[in-house]
């Protein structure tokens, strides 16, 4: 055997190997089989006697001042054991993954258009469902922010800056059919 021949040998063992420990490989994932059979238990295929279903009342504005949030009639609902807003969160009311700056639940205003505002406990989805409809919230629903106009207050800035930065900051900003387009200094 020549000597090229038993390096690509020896460059074909690595390469398995290599494979063999994740690198490049498509490792088996651990419900994977289940999932491929129909045999895999979802969230949605679960069921027991005395179970709850939960679901949320979701902002339909992107940005709003949230003024109250009535319950009181969702409770009342025959099957309906809790309603929850943020003032019923014991202890900290923020998460995130490095930062805790999330709301587990929209606290005096909205930030987005489908953050949970209250959630629902009950002993049926569907009453679960008639009780979301039943919390009534006001809102102070505000301008929306966008990044047109943040980019109009940074392009400014930028424009009586020197323009010979080689930055890569954004200095004008437009709207095109397509969605945004930035041009960089």
């Amino acid at each position: 055997m020549s000597d090229r021949t038993i390096q690509e040998q020896k460059n074909l063992r690595k390469l398995n190997q290599a494979s063999k420990d994740g690198i490049g490989g498509s490792p088996l994932r651990p419900d994977g089989t289940l999932k491929v059979k129909g045999e895999f238990a979802y969230s949605s295929d679960l069921w027991h006697e005395d179970m709850l279903w939960g679901m949320a009342l979701r902002s339909p504005h992107p940005r709003a001042n949230i003024l109250s949030v009535d319950v009181s009639q969702a409770l009342k609902l025959p099957g309906v054991y809790a309603v929850l807003t943020h003032e019923d969160i014991p202890g900290a009311k923020f998460y995130g993954l490095e930062i805790a700056d999330q709301p587990a639940l929209a606290i005096d205003k909205v930030r987005y258009h489908g953050e949970a505002i209250a959630i629902v406990a009950a002993d049926h989805p569907e009453t679960a469902r008639r009780a979301v409809g039943r919390i009534e919230v006001e809102y102070e629903v505000l301008p929306r922010s966008s990044p047109r106009s943040s980019a109009c207050t940074r392009r400014s800035t930028a424009t009586s800056m020197s323009r010979t930065s080689t930055s890569r900051t954004p200095t004008a900003t437009s709207a095109t059919s397509r969605g945004w387009s930035t041009v960089w200094a």
